[in-house]
């Protein structure tokens, strides 16, 4: 056997099939092209769709401004990232674009980012850079300088990996199947959603002003950091150096999330923002309150019709992100006279206040969405520290009235009787402890089979040791759900919170029975999906995000 591995033939074969079997391992990955790194041409339904390229651009995007030299970046959220199609461009002298956005990333990130550009893009003229509020305010996270050794680094997992092999796999199985249910992005890092993408399913004013009141129940304070903003300077700095044009922009701002910044009082932050940096240089604004930024809601718009301009509350839209770069580069358009304005120190209190204004028409004209947010403001402010943080007043809670009682099949609410029916009365989808209650999430139904329209359930009954503790009373319609249940099924979504007798112990909880009342004088049991009837106790953190 020594004697056979020391043969110069065998050394010979061993090397041959080696290097066969490892061009053979390379050709198929490049031909597939997972990643998009290849450039090899796309075929549908073999290697067009690359859903492999999401959630990669830490490791991708520098190497494809290495590859592709392109002559203007642009730096930002994934608001950016989804928003602005860099091929816009194409016939302009900006081209060609990339959109080098980060999501997720801190300050300190994009300026590790955009050192490394300046000095692997030999092309590079204009360097675009979004200012979004909430990236000024978050804490940066410590970010190590880039060089051509991470570029290395990153390079064998995507070209010359088993996890290359697996992906090329996985390209080829979703073209075949010829869905396009994950998002990619395209060659110039521009994010693609999943096929078909319908917008109006993230508008539901009630799940956005519960999430967005519960993480600042917990929020004591948010201010623009320094370091933030000296991070733009320095970015500013580096790229006169070498004599590239930077530009800050101001991406639109939905209505609901200005109005989350005035109702929580932190509307001065936005002035701050502008003030601060109206003096920096070339800085455009595209927030101005026009028929983009203030589009209906789906629920707002004829049926059919569906919204053009947002993706949700803190996206616009790829429709709106192009009109954006039109008219930064002088590319014809209709648009409002007020859609992109240069900031200067000597128009920025107009700017702002010609903000303000707009803000407050579209408040006269959306009450009802007002007062759904102020209600969840109300609803989680539940001790004096949330209270405080949401700008609320605390007043303790009133003793607990009990509003019924279940007797055998009959349960008895507020006088009336109802009686216990089977199936699906609804559904929880979250339960979990805050400060010292429990809150509830869910929705409720009516689902009497071939009764359409259906009513909506009259309110949710809490049941506790046959006592009812509460009625829920319903509130936004939930079109998320009623996908499931066919047309005018009408559920409703509800929330409750309960007070918490004994925190350390929660085995009470699931002794708590949801049931839906209906107009009919029904009362039909409310699930978790995992036990039913009842409530699971799920103690896990809301995702403490403000984007």
């Amino acid at each position: 056997m020594t004697d056979n591995m020391a043969d110069p033939r065998f050394l010979r074969i061993f090397v041959t099939g080696f290097v066969v079997w490892a061009g053979i391992f390379t050709a198929f990955i490049a031909f597939v092209d997972p990643y998009g790194l290849w450039n090899t041409p796309k075929i549908e339904r073999i290697n067009a769709y690359k859903p492999a390229r999401a959630n990669l651009d830490r490791q991708i995007k520098p190497l494809e401004v290495l590859r592709d030299q392109p002559k203007t970046i642009f730096l930002g959220t994934s608001r950016t990232q989804e928003g602005l199609d860099a091929f816009v461009l194409n016939g302009t002298k900006y081209a060609p674009a990339y959109n080098a956005s980060i999501p997720g990333g801190s300050m300190l990130e994009e300026e590790a980012l955009l050192n490394h550009y300046l000095e692997i893009d030999h092309a590079l003229k204009h360097v675009v850079m979004e200012v979004f509020l909430y990236r000024l305010i978050l804490g940066d996270n410590s970010a190590k300088s880039r060089s051509v050794w991470d570029l290395a680094d990153n390079l064998m997992p995507l070209f010359f990996s088993v996890g290359a092999l697996e992906k090329s796999l996985e390209t080829l199985l979703m073209n075949y199947r010829g869905k396009h249910d994950l998002p990619s992005l395209d060659a110039r890092g521009h994010w693609i959603p999943p096929q078909p993408y319908n917008a109006d399913q993230n508008f539901n004013p009630s799940a956005y002003s519960d999430a967005i009141a519960e993480i600042h129940s917990k929020t004591t304070d948010l201010q623009i950091q320094d370091s933030a903003l000296q991070a733009l300077i320095r970015m500013r700095e580096a790229c006169k150096k070498r004599g590239v044009a930077f530009t800050l922009l101001f991406l639109p701002n939905h209505p609901w999330d200005d109005y989350r910044l005035l109702s929580l009082g932190y509307w001065s932050r936005v002035e701050t923002m502008y003030r601060k940096l109206s003096d920096f240089g070339d800085v455009y604004s595209a927030s101005q309150y026009n028929y983009f930024i203030t589009e209906p809601t789906f629920d707002q718009l004829p049926e059919g019709k569906r919204m053009q301009y947002w993706a949700d509350p803190i996206h616009f839209s790829t429709r709106l992100g192009n009109e954006i770069l039109k008219a930064w580069a002088g590319l014809d358009g209709v648009r409002p006279k007020n859609f992109l304005i240069k900031i200067t120190p000597e128009n920025v209190e107009q700017v702002l206040k010609d903000r303000m204004a707009g803000l407050k028409g579209w408040m006269q004209e959306n009450q009802k969405f007002i007062d759904t947010f102020e209600r969840s403001r109300r609803f989680f402010c539940m001790d004096e520290q949330s209270c405080k943080n949401l700008r609320l007043t605390y007043a303790a809670p009133p003793a607990t009235v009990l509003r019924g009682r279940l007797s055998g099949d009959v349960l008895k609410v507020d006088g009336e009787n109802f009686q216990l029916r089977g199936g699906v009365g609804g559904s929880v989808d979250i339960a979990r402890s805050f400060g010292s209650k429990v809150i509830m999430f869910g929705w409720a139904i009516d689902d009497r089979k071939g009764v359409r329209p259906a009513h909506p359930a009259t309110g949710i009954a809490a049941v506790l040791n046959d006592d009812v503790i509460d009625v829920i009373p319903p509130e936004s319609r939930r079109y998320d759900v009623e996908a499931d249940f066919g047309k005018e099924a009408y559920p409703v979504g509800f929330r409750a919170a309960f007070s918490i007798p004994s925190p350390a112990k929660n085995d009470w909880v699931s002794q708590v029975r949801l049931f839906a009342l209906t107009k009919d004088r029904y009362a039909v049991p409310i699930s978790n999906n995992k036990t039913a009837p009842g409530v699971e106790f799920i103690q896990v953190p809301f995702p403490a995000v403000l984007h």
